[in-house]
């Protein structure tokens, strides 16, 4: 056993290349987790991509701009932390800086020098945004302070919880939660309810809405109470992620039928073997987050593979009126993600001028389908895979 541990050993040397930067280069990390300790506070683990990362050295944080004094630096160990005077370019470690809010310390953040900063951040950081919310009350409602206190608790090592006090005349005073999906939902409910002894109420969960009004102003709705007045609104937006279902192919004939019952739009579907095979769709985000899972795993008697995240896409793609007047420019962005004007060196005067420019761009022929029709087909049409999709529901035509 030893000899073969130790060719392993010795083929790692060999076939593994080592560590890529530079110890004199300013200080470039790369924070991949964080965790809370009540003695030293925040614990942030990282790697070292460019630089030094010395005890006692001023460091910042690029997305926050926060800065500390490192007090202690070191290494990771099976048996526990081993502390160090320094780590350079290529090293996995942890470092203490007395942080006392996780939120400082957000995964895919770049941690550099004070006094001599990278001239960027490393690439690929976005920030933690709630995609699912829902209402969480107790049981009893003289355990209202327990609840409060227990999600304190659960978001010193999980920033991206988020919540905020609301009332309901039926459920009495509770917390509007903000989750990452349904799986971080379902693990907060269960921490909650075996960690602190508390007996929960849920409301059905929901997803953040884009409601552009007819002043311009566009506000974020979670809650069916929050909504405008529908007099008031220009059109609305909603979550759509891309659904990839693993199924055996004897099943596909009934699961097509329950994906469009949800409004999902059927995108390719590929054979793993001769009896697996893999369906993408493109659905809204409020479609699947309540039962979509469990109906197609009962049904299927859970056979089933379902995975789902979000995607970012141009939306509202040419959505101008008749006289020229363009919509919000965050939602009038090209096919390519430019601006609206950037396919074109004037604005479009009428919807059938922005359509004929993005046939030309993308080679698609328009056929005899109406302005109406070719508005609904750009709108659903996927450019890219790696945005935030957004799907206006309506538009308005004058």
């Amino acid at each position: 056993y030893s000899s073969a541990a130790s060719d392993v050993y010795k083929r790692q040397v060999q076939n593994v290349p080592a560590p890529k930067g530079d110890p004199k280069a300013p200080l470039q990390a790369l924070v991949f987790d964080s965790q809370y300790d009540p003695y030293v506070g925040v614990v942030v683990y990282f790697r070292i991509k460019q630089g030094t990362l010395r005890r006692g050295q001023t460091i910042r944080l690029m997305a926050t701009g926060a800065e500390y004094t490192v007090l202690e630096c070191g290494y990771l160990k099976p048996i526990g932390n081993e502390p160090t005077d320094a780590l350079q370019a290529g090293e996995v470690g942890y470092f203490t800086a007395s942080i006392k809010n996780v939120k400082d310390t957000q995964v895919g953040d770049t941690v550099t020098d004070a006094a001599n900063p990278a001239a960027e951040a490393l690439p690929g950081y976005r920030p933690a945004q709630s995609m699912v919310y829902c209402g969480i009350y107790t049981e009893d409602g003289s355990k209202y302070p327990d609840l409060r206190d227990a999600l304190e608790k659960l978001q010193l090592n999980d920033a991206s919880l988020t919540f905020e006090p609301e009332s309901s005349v039926a459920l009495g005073f509770g917390f509007r939660c903000g989750f990452l999906g349904m799986l971080h939902m379902e693990i907060i409910q269960e921490r909650l309810e075996r960690e602190f002894n508390l007996d929960l109420v849920t409301t059905l969960p929901s997803v953040i809405y884009h409601v552009y009004k007819s002043d311009g102003t566009m506000v974020k709705v979670d809650n069916p109470h929050n909504y405008p007045d529908p007099g008031t609104i220009e059109h609305a937006e909603e979550p759509y992620v891309k659904v990839s279902i693993i199924s055996p192919q004897d099943y596909v004939g009934n699961i097509m039928p329950m994906c469009q019952e949800r409004r999902g739009e059927f995108k390719d579907m590929q054979y793993l073997d001769t009896h697996l095979v893999e369906l993408h769709y493109q659905m809204p985000l409020n479609e699947i987050i309540y039962d979509f899972f469990d109906a197609l795993n009962e049904k299927f008697d859970g056979v089933l593979s379902i995975s789902y995240r979000e995607i970012e896409c141009g939306c509202g793609i040419f959505c101008v009126h008749d006289e020229g007047e363009h919509f919000p420019e965050e939602c009038c962005v090209s096919a390519y993600g430019e601006p609206f004007e950037a396919m074109n060196e004037e604005p479009f005067d009428t919807v059938a001028d922005a359509i004929e420019v993005w046939c030309e761009k993308t080679g698609i022929n328009r056929g005899e389908r109406s302005d109406e029709e070719m508005l609904e087909y750009i709108a659903q049409y996927e450019y890219e895979d790696d945005k935030t999709f957004f799907f206006i529901n309506k538009f308005e035509f004058e």
